[in-house]
C-alpha cells in the first residue's frame, strides 16, 4: 500500500490536530520545529525565519523548512532564530482551544533570552523529559536502599 505525504502549512497542522491531538500538536512545536530550524540553518541558509516557510507533513507531524526564504544581506544569529520561533510558537499556542502551562513556560524563556542558540532551546526540552526520570530512578534506589537496611535489621 502506497502512502501518500501531503505537506501542509502549520497554521493548518495546529488548527486541524490542536483539539484531536492536543499532545502531537506540542510535540511537534516543542521537539520538531527547533530541529527543523537547526537543520535548516545547517545547510546554509541566510534567511529570516518565515512562518510561511515551515510545512508539516499531515501523516506524521514531522517538520520541514520549505524553500530558502528571502536571502538577508546580513547574517542572521542563533538569536535572531530563537526569537522567530518564539514568536511563531506563540502564535500557534494562541490557536490552540487550551493552553499548554509547559509550552507557554517554555516559550516565555525563549522570549525573556534564557537561550541563546537553537541547541540550547533542544537541550532545555529534553533536560526537562530526562529529568523526570530521574527522579524516578533516584526514588526507586532510596525504596530499595530502605529495604535492604530492613531485612537486614530483621534478619539480625
Amino acid at each position: 500500500m502506497e502512502t501518500s505525504n501531503k505537506m501542509i502549512s502549520i497554521d493548518e497542522y495546529v488548527s486541524r490536530y490542536s483539539t484531536s491531538r492536543p499532545t502531537d500538536v506540542a510535540d511537534m512545536l516543542l521537539r520538531g520545529l527547533p530541529e527543523a530550524i537547526a537543520l535548516w540553518r545547517s545547510e546554509q541558509h541566510n534567511a529570516p525565519l518565515e512562518k510561511n516557510l515551515i510545512m508539516v507533513d499531515d501523516e506524521t507531524g514531522i517538520v520541514t523548512i520549505a524553500g530558502n526564504g528571502k536571502t538577508n544581506a546580513t547574517s542572521v544569529s542563533e538569536a535572531d532564530d530563537v526569537k522567530a520561533y518564539s514568536e511563531i510558537a506563540n502564535e500557534m499556542l494562541q490557536l490552540m482551544p487550551h493552553t499548554i502551562n509547559r509550552m507557554a513556560r517554555h516559550i516565555h524563556d525563549c522570549r525573556s533570552g534564557k537561550y541563546a542558540t537553537m541547541g540550547d532551546v533542544m537541550l532545555a526540552v529534553e533536560k526537562r523529559r530526562s529529568s523526570n526520570l530521574y527522579i524516578i530512578i533516584i526514588a526507586v534506589i532510596a525504596i530499595l536502599i530502605a529495604l535492604l537496611a530492613y531485612l537486614n535489621q530483621s534478619m539480625q
